[in-house]
C-alpha cells in the first residue's frame, strides 16, 4: 500500500514538472520560410528604363573641311528581354542622345552654338551580366545607329543607318521583390555615312555670318558618354 501511494505522488510530481513547461514547441511550416520564387534574383522576363545626362562629341571631315559639334545633352534608353540562365540577361535595346543648341567648330575655329537640337539613335541587341550577390554588372549592345537634327524651324534631317554599340557598367539596388534601381556609366558610339549637318548660328549685326558646314558626302563618327545614368528595372519571374 505504503508503496503504491509512493509511486502515485512520483507520478503528481513529473505531471506538474511537464505542464509549467509548457506545451512543446511546433515547427514553423515550411510555406512560411520559403523564399517567393523569383525573389531578388535576375531571371525570367526583365525591363529597364534609363534616363540622365551625358556630354557629345561629333566630328566629320570632306572636302578638306574639319566639321565638330559638341555638348551636353539627355540620354534614354529602355531594354526587355528574358534571363536565359541566372544573372544573365539576352533582349533588345533603345537608346537615344539629344543636345540643344551644340557648339560647332569648323576647322578648329569656335562658331558657337548652333540652332536647333543634334542627337544619336541606336537599336539593338542587349547583352547584360550580373555579379551576385554584390549586383554590379556590365552591359553591352551592338546596335544600327543614326544621327539626327533639326534647325529649330521645323526642318529635320538624318544621316545614313550606320553601326554603332553602347557599353555600361554600373551597379543596381534592390527596392522590392522584384524591382531595382540602379546607377551605371555608358558610353555610346555611332559611325555613319552622309551626316546631317547643324546650322550656324546667327553673325551679329553688321558681321558676316559663317559658311555653313559642308552638305557633301561624309562620313561621321560620334561619341556620348553618358555619366550618372539613373534607371529603374524589374526581373519578373514567371510563376
Amino acid at each position: 500500500m505504503t508503496k503504491r501511494l509512493l509511486l502515485a505522488a512520483v507520478g503528481l510530481v513529473l505531471a506538474g514538472a511537464a505542464g509549467a513547461q509548457g506545451p512543446a514547441p511546433t515547427a514553423a511550416p515550411a510555406a512560411a520560410l520559403a523564399t517567393p520564387p523569383g525573389y531578388h534574383k535576375h531571371d525570367g522576363f526583365y525591363l529597364q528604363l534609363g534616363l540622365g545626362g551625358g556630354a557629345l562629341s561629333s566630328k566629320a571631315s570632306a572636302g578638306g573641311l574639319d566639321l565638330e559639334l559638341s555638348g551636353g545633352g539627355a540620354v534614354f534608353n529602355v531594354a526587355l528581354g528574358v534571363a536565359v540562365s541566372q544573372d544573365f540577361l539576352i533582349g533588345g535595346r533603345v537608346f537615344s542622345a539629344s543636345v540643344a543648341s551644340p557648339t560647332v567648330k569648323l576647322n578648329g575655329t569656335d562658331l558657337g552654338n548652333a540652332e536647333g537640337n543634334y542627337g544619336l539613335v541606336g537599336y539593338g541587341l542587349d547583352l547584360t551580366y550580373y555579379f551576385s550577390p554584390s549586383n554590379f554588372y556590365v552591359s553591352g549592345s551592338p546596335a544600327m545607329t543614326r544621327l539626327t537634327s533639326d534647325d529649330g524651324s521645323g526642318n529635320s534631317s538624318a544621316s545614313d543607318w550606320g553601326f554603332g554599340f553602347r557599353l555600361a557598367v554600373g551597379k543596381e539596388w534592390w527596392v522590392s521583390e522584384n524591382w531595382g534601381l540602379g546607377l551605371d556609366l555608358e558610353y555610346a558610339y555611332s559611325s555613319n555615312q552622309d551626316a546631317v549637318r547643324a546650322r550656324p548660328p546667327s553673325a551679329p549685326t553688321g558681321s558676316a555670318r559663317p559658311s555653313p558646314p559642308p552638305s557633301t558626302s561624309q562620313q561621321r563618327r560620334t561619341g556620348m558618354l553618358m555619366v550618372g545614368c539613373v534607371w529603374a528595372g524589374a526581373c519578373l519571374h514567371v510563376r
